[in-house]
């Protein structure tokens, strides 16, 4: 059994001069709200055993903090900047299946509309991402070659 589990990253500061977009921080609600969830999926006892990430700077602080509460080694998370340009939901699962087929629960930290839509495809379900929502799917698979999953929990911070 495979189970992805999809977060958006939290807040990010608005856009400013003299800063590219993929340099943009987490906001002050945002690191609440990473923090809030986090410890939720900590609560659950849903951890790791591998994070995917974006390496832009708000999805990269959004990845480290949820490693942290979930007693995930920062120094493991795989940055990708894939997440960070669009492409299709099979490129991520081939990415899964090549790096880290032998990992059964994977965090994926990544940006709209891309995380909605690789949820959406997953779950054949429409799914809308606020900032730092994030949801798990479970695939009756022992691969990342996955087509359709269950959502089996969805969280927000408020």
């Amino acid at each position: 059994m495979k189970t992805l589990v999809l977060i958006r990253h939290a807040t990010a500061e608005n856009s400013h001069p003299g800063k590219t977009d993929f340099e943009r921080l987490l906001s002050q609600s945002g690191l609440n709200e990473s923090n809030i969830v986090a410890s939720k999926l900590a609560e659950m006892k849903m951890l790791p055993e591998q994070i995917v990430s974006s390496p832009a700077i708000r999805a990269k602080t959004t990845a480290e903090i949820f490693a942290k509460k979930t007693n995930y080694p920062i120094r493991n998370i795989y940055y990708d900047k894939l997440l960070y340009e669009h492409f299709e939901p099979s490129d991520l699962l081939n990415l899964l299946e090549t790096l880290f087929p032998d990992k059964n629960i994977v965090f994926v930290v990544g940006h709209n509309p891309l995380i909605s839509e690789i949820a959406s495809n997953l779950s054949r379900e429409y799914i809308y991402f606020p900032p730092c929502k994030t949801i798990g799917l479970k695939f009756e698979s022992t691969n990342w070659h996955i087509s359709r999953g269950k959502i089996i929990f969805s969280l927000t911070a408020y």
